[in-house]
């Protein structure tokens, strides 16, 4: 490893450094914000009341609340000459060419309205020196209260500004995607003329993109409205990702990989075109071209940002799922099926009733496919299907769970189009959807079985399932706590 590093040339060696590590490092500062804006209220919350207990004092009357900034001493005059204050208001109120007509106040008025702000005066007087009073006594309230502000700050900087969080993860991870092949597409590029395609297309698909939305934020500084701080930093973020992708996509179409295979086939190469190129290039042909509305998709993407909140949960899913393919889970999980020797069709429709309910939590079929198709793929093979049938079942795993309560894109289509239809309203027929399409797949599988119904005698299933159910305990119980924790938090 430390040879191949050796041996790179320096523009290799940046790209390296950029995707392994500049890249890496920002998406995971930006994932840890996330997280933080996610849990910041309750969070705060948590902290405030930790504060009143290790600090409030019910006898004395002082609160958390009232120390959380250094208590500044009052200007006013603690003790002030009443007599002479007075005599010097009643010579002003004489010297006033208006008192005749609005009436002057009498010298008992002008008493007690100085007497009254000497009251306040003194009360405020009181409270300073009860309050650091209080600050002596507990030394340590300064350092507990300035890591609470500070968390306090940054939760609300992070909240504040969830649209730039998003494009500036969106703006790093795409160009780090776009470096690396690593845009969804049906077949990865391998041949020469499926790298010179793909790099075309994007090109073009980027390009127009870039178009778009220059020419919306020209029509923004056109209008006569002045553009505020944060959208004109929204403004050129969008600019920066599409130009850079533009620039990116020219290089790699100059420059093919060496690793790429001689010749090729059109067809293809088309395959390998990233769907992202397909839907930037349709759009932008129809809005410039056909609609003479060249800025249409910068304002569509406009209003998808209008959601940040929800793509960055799901930014958050995604990287839980990259997780959880470190750890033993599924396996863990999957033992417990084993002792039963299923039939491959049996097997596979209890799986995908199993991942419905982790796709209906994490909201996206992608990350449970992320995190468990290698293994579900292996042990479907493993119980005697044929290869193909389990390629589908690992592709589809996570599928089910998108129409249950409380998958997100769901919650995303509904706040889309409110006006038509509800979230409520989709996960009540979602239901009827996920148990159709679940017994249709059985059904369906168990006519067209290569092999005849099997399944194991509980006599010697039950106890092998027992065994397997002790390792996963710790995680049930974990998963059982974190739930109730926030749900009681």
């Amino acid at each position: 490893m430390q040879n191949d590093q050796e041996n790179k040339t320096g523009l290799a060696r940046l790209g390296y450094i950029w995707n392994d590590w500049i890249s890496t490092f920002i998406i995971l500062a930006l994932l840890l914000m996330t997280l933080l804006i996610g849990t910041g209220e309750m969070i705060h919350g948590q902290m405030l009341r930790m504060g009143e207990r290790l600090y409030g004092d019910q006898t004395t009357g002082m609160q958390y609340s009232f120390l959380r900034a250094e208590p500044e001493k009052p200007s006013c005059d603690r003790h002030p000459n009443i007599d002479a204050q007075v005599q010097e208001q009643m010579k002003a109120n004489a010297a006033d060419e208006f008192a005749s007509m609005f009436g002057a106040a009498s010298e008992a008025d002008v008493r007690a309205s100085l007497l009254a702000a000497q009251q306040q005066c003194e009360e405020k007087y009181q409270f300073y020196d009860k309050a650091m009073k209080h600050l002596e006594a507990h030394p340590s309230i300064r350092t507990y209260r300035k890591v609470e502000t500070t968390f306090f700050g940054i939760f609300k900087l992070g909240s504040e500004n969830q649209t730039v969080i998003l494009l500036v993860m969106v703006l790093f991870a795409s160009i780090t995607a776009s470096l690396r092949y690593h845009h969804i597409g049906l077949r990865a590029p391998k041949t020469k003329i499926d790298f010179r395609v793909y790099s075309a297309l994007m090109v073009a698909g980027n390009a127009l993109l870039s178009y778009s939305v220059v020419s919306q934020y020209h029509s923004v500084l056109n209008s006569g409205v002045e553009v505020a701080g944060k959208t004109a930093v929204l403004y050129w973020l969008w600019i920066a990702l599409f130009v850079s992708l533009t620039i990116i996509s020219i290089f790699q179409f100059i420059f093919i990989p060496k690793t790429a295979q001689p010749k090729g086939n059109f067809g293809l190469a088309l395959l390998s075109v990233p769907l992202y190129a397909f839907m930037s290039l349709v759009t932008g042909i129809v809005f410039t071209f056909f609609m003479d509305y060249p800025m249409g998709q910068g304002i569509y993407l406009g209003i998808l940002v209008e959601f940040s909140g929800i793509f960055l949960n799901l930014a958050l899913f995604i990287w839980a799922g990259m997780l959880l393919t470190q750890t033993r889970v599924m396996d863990l999980f999957l033992n417990i099926l084993r002792p039963w020797n299923l039939a491959p069709e049996t097997l596979t429709w209890l799986i995908l009733i199993a991942a419905a309910i982790p796709t209906a939590y994490t909201g996206a079929s992608g990350i449970f496919v992320i995190a468990a198709g290698a293994i579900i793929y292996k042990e479907v093979w493993n119980s005697g299907a044929r290869r193909q049938y389990a390629l589908a079942v690992s592709a589809m795993s996570g599928s089910l769970g998108v129409v249950i309560r409380p998958c997100l894109l769901v919650i995303l289509i509904s706040m889309l189009d409110s006006r038509h239809v509800t979230s409520t309203e989709l996960f009540d027929h979602g239901i009827y959807v996920f148990w159709l399409t679940a017994f249709i797949f059985l059904g369906v599988s168990l006519i067209l079985a290569e092999e005849k119904f099997r399944v194991n005698s509980p006599k010697i299933a039950v106890p092998g399932m027992l065994r397997a159910c002790v390792p996963v305990i710790p995680y049930v119980i974990i998963g059982f706590a974190v739930v109730m924790f926030y749900k009681l938090a």
